[in-house]
């Protein structure tokens, strides 16, 4: 593919390095352009190597530890975690004041 220039599934930078293609968020995302590759020139090599090329996208990028979430207090974020936060903080100094 890299040869053929189709910038499908892998990309090469001005230095020469090859990368997947930016447009892929997700690892379900370079699925969907394996499997778009089924019937083709690529079609054979793209269902032979997926599971590998699936299980290296996700290796390079490592998504599972990018969460967005804190771990333990996943159900409580957002605005209202913030919220939260800021007035136990506040409790807090407002016990400092009057000497508990």
């Amino acid at each position: 593919m890299v040869q053929a220039l189709d910038p499908g599934i892998v990309v090469r930078d001005v230095a020469g390095r090859f990368h997947f293609h930016p447009a892929f968020r997700n690892a379900g995302q370079l699925r969907t352009a394996l499997e778009g590759l089924r019937g083709g020139k690529y079609g054979a090599l793209a269902e032979a190597e997926m599971d590998r090329l699936l299980d290296f996208y996700e290796e390079v990028f490592d998504h599972r530890a990018f969460t967005g979430r804190s771990g333990a207090f996943y159900k409580y974020e957002g605005l209202g975690c913030i919220c939260w936060h800021m007035v136990s903080k506040l409790l807090v100094a407002v016990d400092e004041v009057r000497g508990r």
